[in-house]
C-alpha cells in the first residue's frame, strides 16, 4: 500500500483540484520542448524536470526507455541535462519496493539521469525532490514552481507538483491501455486490482472524474494550483472521492 497517496487523498475533499494536471498530453513522445512552452503561461519558467517511469517513458516494471520513446527521452535529456533532470518513481528508488536500490541502479544506469532514493512514496516526497534541486551541484532551481512534474499518474504525480508548488503535466494514454471494469482506462496497472475489481482512489476519479475538466483550459493560474472545478465538477469530483475512501481498506496505489 502506499500509504502516502491514501493520506493524502484526504487533501481531496477539501480542494480537488489538487489532482487535476495544468496541461495534458496523450503520450510521451507529444512531450513539448521547452516544457515552459506547455503550460501556456507566460509566467512559466521550467528549469528541472521530474518524471515518472512506469507507463510514462517505459512500460510498467521495465527499467529501461521505451523504444518508440528513445528519441523523445534525448531530447528531453538534451534541454534539461542533469542536474535539471530527475527520475522519481514509486518502484525503482523506494525503500520498500526496491531496499536494496537494484532497480533505480539499472535504471539510473540505462538513462544516464539520477533516480531519487525516497522513503515517501508520491505524492509525499516533494521536500526530497526540492531538496535535490535546491543543493545540486550546478543547479538553476531557486523554487518550486520552477520545476515540472510529468507523469501518468493523477493522485500520485499530478498531486505531487500540486502539493509542492509545481507544474504538472499528465500523460494520460502512457505506454499501455489496461481495461477496468470494463472500461478501457489509460495508466492503470496491474496493482490495483483487487478480486477482479479497480478500488484505487485514481481508477475512480478516472470515471467519474468530468472529462471536459481535464480536456478544457489548459491554463493554470499559477503552478502548483491545478484547475479550478466549477461548481458542478467540484461535487463530481467530490462524489468520486467519498466512494473511493468509502473502499480505502482495498487501495494500493504505485
Amino acid at each position: 500500500m502506499n500509504v502516502s497517496a491514501t493520506l493524502n487523498a484526504f487533501r481531496l475533499l477539501r480542494n480537488p483540484s489538487l489532482c487535476l494536471p495544468h496541461a495534458t498530453i496523450s503520450i510521451f513522445n507529444d512531450l513539448p520542448l521547452p516544457l515552459s512552452t506547455a503550460f501556456g503561461n507566460a509566467e512559466a519558467d521550467v528549469r528541472a524536470v521530474v518524471l515518472d517511469k512506469d507507463n510514462c517513458f517505459a512500460v510498467p516494471k521495465e527499467n529501461v526507455v521505451y523504444q518508440p520513446y528513445i528519441d523523445t527521452f534525448n531530447a528531453l535529456r538534451t534541454h534539461y541535462p542533469p542536474p535539471h533532470l530527475l527520475i522519481v518513481s514509486n518502484s525503482a528508488g523506494t525503500s520498500s519496493s526496491d531496499p536494496f536500490s537494484t532497480a533505480s541502479s539499472s535504471l539510473a544506469s540505462a538513462t544516464n539521469i539520477p533516480v531519487l532514493q525516497h522513503s515517501t512514496k508520491k505524492p509525499g516526497c516533494g521536500p526530497q525532490i526540492l531538496q535535490h534541486f535546491l543543493t545540486a551541484p550546478g543547479s538553476r532551481v531557486t523554487s518550486a514552481d520552477q520545476i515540472a512534474v510529468v507523469g501518468d499518474r493523477l493522485f500520485t504525480d499530478v498531486m505531487l507538483a500540486n502539493l509542492m508548488g509545481s507544474w504538472s503535466l499528465w500523460v494520460k494514454d502512457g505506454v499501455v491501455q489496461i481495461y477496468i471494469l470494463g472500461e478501457e482506462v489509460a495508466g492503470a496497472d496491474d496493482e490495483i486490482w483487487v478480486q477482479g475489481s479497480a478500488t484505487s482512489l485514481e481508477a475512480l476519479m478516472l470515471q467519474h472524474l468530468d472529462s471536459d475538466l481535464i480536456e478544457e483550459s489548459q491554463v493554470p493560474q499559477k503552478a502548483g494550483s491545478g484547475k479550478k472545478p466549477t461548481n458542478q465538477q467540484s461535487y463530481i469530483q467530490r462524489f468520486a472521492i467519498l466512494e473511493a475512501l468509502g473502499k480505502a481498506a482495498a487501495i494500493n496505489l504505485t
